[in-house]
C-alpha cells in the first residue's frame, strides 16, 4: 500500500507499562487509572471530572508510540495507526502533530480489497517491524494485558490491579469507587470494549488474512 515500515503499537505500551509501574511504586494511596483507552479517558474528562485527576500522567500507548516513531525517523514521518478502534480518530484529530490518520482494519479491509491485495498472497517483506519487534507491550489488545506488562515491570505489594471491561461496567465502577476509601494504592485497567480492544468495533470482519497478516 505504499508504506515505509510498520511498527508496533506495543511498544509505545511498553513504554507507557514502565513509566506507570514506577509512578505506581512510589504514589500515595488511594485509585488511578490508565490512560490508554481514549474513550474512558473523555468519558472522565466529561462525565466524572473528579477522577480526572487520578488518571496516570502519560499519553496513551499509540501517542506514546507515534512520538517515538516521530524521533526517530522525524518529525515530518507521516504516522497512520491502524487498529478495530473507532475512538483512535477522535485521538488522532485532537493531536494530528504526532498521528496523521487514523483507520480501522474494516477500512484497512477495503483499501486492500480495491488494491486487489491479499495478505496471505501477497510477497513477503524482508523488513519486518520498525524499529524493532514488541515484547510484554504486545498484551495491551487483551484484557488484563497492560497488568501483565506491569506485573514484569515490578510492583510492589501494596499496589492493587483491578480490570474493568466494557463502558457498562466502567460507568458502574465509577459510581461505587465514590462510596470506598482506600487504604492502598488500587490501579485499574479501564477498558471501553468487553475483553479488550481485540473486540473493538472494527476489527476488519471475518477475513482471516488481514488478522493473519497482521498477528491480531
Amino acid at each position: 500500500l505504499g508504506f515505509a515500515g510498520v511498527s508496533e503499537t506495543a511498544l509505545g505500551a511498553q513504554q507507557v507499562s514502565a513509566a506507570s509501574a514506577e509512578f505506581l511504586n512510589t504514589a500515595g494511596n488511594g485509585v488511578y487509572f490508565s490512560s490508554a483507552c481514549p474513550v474512558c479517558v473523555d468519558y472522565m474528562r466529561r462525565y466524572a471530572p473528579q477522577f480526572t485527576n487520578r488518571i496516570v500522567p502519560f499519553a496513551s500507548p499509540a501517542l506514546t508510540h507515534a512520538k517515538q516513531l516521530k524521533e526517530r525517523y522525524g518529525q515530518d514521518a507521516g504516522i497512520v495507526f491502524i487498529g478495530p478502534c473507532i475512538a483512535k480518530k477522535n485521538e488522532a484529530d485532537a493531536h494530528p502533530d504526532l498521528i496523521n490518520v487514523s483507520l480501522t482494519f474494516d477500512e484497512l479491509k477495503s483499501w486492500l480489497f480495491e488494491a486487489g491485495i491479499d495478505p496471505l498472497f501477497a510477497p513477503q517483506s524482508a523488513q519486518g517491524f520498525v524499529p524493532e519487534k514488541s515484547s510484554d507491550g504486545a498484551l495491551y489488545p487483551l484484557e488484563g494485558g497492560m497488568l501483565r506488562s506491569l506485573k514484569r515491570n515490578g510492583l510492589k505489594e501494596n499496589v492493587k490491579l483491578i480490570t474493568v471491561s466494557g463502558l457498562k461496567e466502567f460507568c458502574k465502577t465509577l459510581d461505587e469507587i465514590e462510596k470506598e476509601n482506600f487504604e492502598s494504592v488500587c490501579f485499574i485497567e479501564c477498558l471501553a470494549c468487553e475483553a479488550g480492544c481485540i473486540k473493538g468495533p472494527c476489527p476488519g470482519g471475518e477475513v482471516s488474512a488481514v488478522k493473519a497478516f497482521f498477528n491480531v
